[in-house]
């Protein structure tokens, strides 16, 4: 069936696409199920296929609209063991570029990630995910790499021991796997341990270098975050190393009132890192910086950065109690943010998932507040949206209605896409530019140094280089 579409292709790359090859980590309950979302600025046709189950569907796409594609169970990686190798690929492919969304649907067990389409992909990437964060119930962090070609190597740095003492993986040093087109490979690692002071490990910073691009995807099957119930899988594509930022922008999560967890993943050595101005930490490549914060916020770095937004667990917000449907919602989920050199001018979202009651959007410009933000065609109230930092980004969040959305804006943006019920959540970014992002390494002038009459014409050239020498 494939065979009958040729995939759409886009001169500027981004998170729409018209070939996507996907991996569905799995939850710890088995009755999670996996869902993909389509959706399409025009009229599109697809099909997708998991080659490794013998399951094919097509699917047409309206305008502007939602097509909900329900994956078979047996589509979910292993939950079980790790290190498994599955052939459990889920190939996408459409005649017009689409927008794809992961989502796990299941009773106070969700969340949702974007999927980067294959044009998109690289083969180098920084792990986030997030660790066992209570004694019982909570599994260790996870990572899921899928192949996109056959006789994909793919060399995995772990940052802590993993494995069990027969088939031992050491921190810090590589091995390797090798995995045809579709294949799947799963690793979790890190643990929970007890008393004052204690730090969950996990496999945040654990380098993955293949010889060709791989999705590979960062989270969890079940934890706290922070160290708060009630538990809840986590889940997020990781975008390529190549596609970071030095800048990234973020308002609180509306429906929560106890702020949100972010993490902060270097690239580089001797990284600094700010929040509004303020340098909050130096990292080396791989290791990242945690902060509670409940203001919108700015974040820049001297080098390419990772920020990563955890929802909290339901009680958070009232901790010792219950958790009260008609004061708070929520659980814990894993959006990862895009950088501002990312910002892109429209999305169509889904807000949609079992059991969530409260659906919002949150929306970051890039703008001095002239520009003019559309959900739907109905314009925003610029009053609605408030200044971060110095002013050059602003910010609103919104409860909209369940269903699909239309966001335009005439300046920049970001959109998170997230909603809350009892003890359940999801969130995701409804998209980006992935362009790769260049960092100057060096600028010349030639000549250097010139000479010249008043009211005379000049002319000099300007050379600048990334740390790539292009």
């Amino acid at each position: 069936l494939q065979s009958r579409l040729s995939p759409a292709s886009s001169a500027i790359p981004d998170s729409k696409g018209g070939e996507f090859m996907l991996a569905a980590p799995s939850g710890f309950f088995a009755a999670v199920a996996p869902k993909l979302v389509l959706t399409s600025s025009a009229d599109a046709q697809a099909i997708v296929e998991i080659a490794g189950l013998g399951w094919v569907h097509a699917v047409d796409i309206s305008s502007n609209a939602a097509t909900v594609v329900e994956l078979p169970s047996a589509a979910l990686l292993d939950r079980l063991q790790t290190e498994a190798i599955e052939s459990k690929g889920i190939h996408v492919v459409a005649n017009r570029e689409v927008s794809a969304y992961l989502l796990l649907d299941g009773f106070a067990s969700g969340d949702a990630t974007i999927s980067f389409p294959v044009d998109a992909l690289g083969p180098e990437y920084l792990v986030e995910s997030y660790p066992a964060s209570c004694a019982l119930g909570c599994q260790p962090s996870q990572l899921s790499i899928v192949a996109i070609e056959d006789n994909t190597t793919v060399t995995i740095t772990p940052s802590l021991d993993v494995g069990d003492s027969t088939d031992r993986r050491l921190a810090g040093e590589p091995f390797d796997v090798v995995l045809d087109a579709g294949q799947t490979y799963k690793l979790q690692g890190g643990g929970f341990t007890a008393g004052p002071g204690f730090t969950p490990i996990g496999l945040s910073g654990t380098e993955i270098v293949a010889n060709a691009s791989v999705a590979v995807y960062g989270g969890n099957p079940e934890t706290f975050v922070p160290e708060v119930g009630a538990a809840d899988v986590l889940l997020q594509q990781l975008p390529p190393l190549s596609t970071w930022g030095t800048q990234y922008v973020s308002i609180p999560l509306s429906g929560r009132t106890g702020g949100d967890t972010f993490r902060i993943l270097a690239s580089k050595d001797q990284t600094l890192v700010s929040i509004n101005n303020e340098v909050i930490a130096t990292l080396d490549r791989g290791e990242h910086y945690e902060v509670i914060l409940s203001e919108p916020s700015v974040f820049t770095a001297n080098a390419p950065i990772l920020v990563t937004r955890f929802g909290h667990g339901g009680e958070f917000d009232s901790p010792g109690a219950p958790q009260d449907p008609s004061v708070t919602t929520g659980d814990p989920l894993m959006m990862s943010l895009v950088p501002t050199e990312q910002f892109d001018f429209e999305f169509v979202a889904e807000s949609t998932s079992n059991g969530i009651n409260d659906h919002y959007l949150s929306i970051v410009t890039r703008d001095n507040g002239d520009a003019t933000v559309t959900i739907d065609g109905v314009p925003l109230d610029a009053s609605g949206f408030v200044p971060i930092g110095d002013g050059t980004f602003r910010g609103m969040s919104l409860q909209v209605s369940p269903g699909t959305h239309v966001i335009s804006s005439t300046a920049p943006m970001s959109v998170e896409v997230y909603g809350f019920g009892n003890y359940d959540s999801y969130g995701y970014s409804a998209g980006s530019r992935m362009s790769p992002v260049g960092h100057v390494a060096a600028i010349s002038l030639s000549p250097p140094v010139a000479t010249r009459l008043p009211g005379s014409i000049h002319t000099a050239v300007a050379s600048v280089r990334d740390a790539d020498g292009g």
